[in-house]
């Protein structure tokens, strides 16, 4: 009886010419600096100047998110009075291709 080994999943390669036809098309990323869980009557019952704690440490990395996975982490910026990130770490390229299919 012979035996095969599983044949191993192909990664996604961004320099093939499958790939060129999707590498313009622009995607919406957010930065999640935290999360909270709350009951509804306490979200009902937020006013102004509320204050929210989260679940993270004010050196902890932001996660930058596209289609609801986490592709990179960094730290919050001010640049010429906008916000921005520095990337610190980074999912690799096929994970990060793998998310936007």
């Amino acid at each position: 009886m012979e035996t095969k080994m599983a044949e191993r999943p192909k990664t996604a390669d961004p320099s093939g010419d499958g790939w060129q036809r999707i590498l313009d098309i622009p995607v919406e990323m957010t930065v999640r600096l935290g999360q909270r869980r709350m009951r509804i009557r306490d979200l009902l019952r937020l006013e102004p100047n509320a204050i929210l704690e989260l679940d993270r440490n004010v050196d902890d990395p932001v996660e930058l998110v596209v289609s609801g996975r986490v592709i990179a982490r960094g730290e919050v910026l001010v640049d010429d009075d906008k916000l921005a990130i520095r990337i610190l770490d980074i999912v690799a390229a096929a994970d990060r291709l793998q998310s936007l299919t």
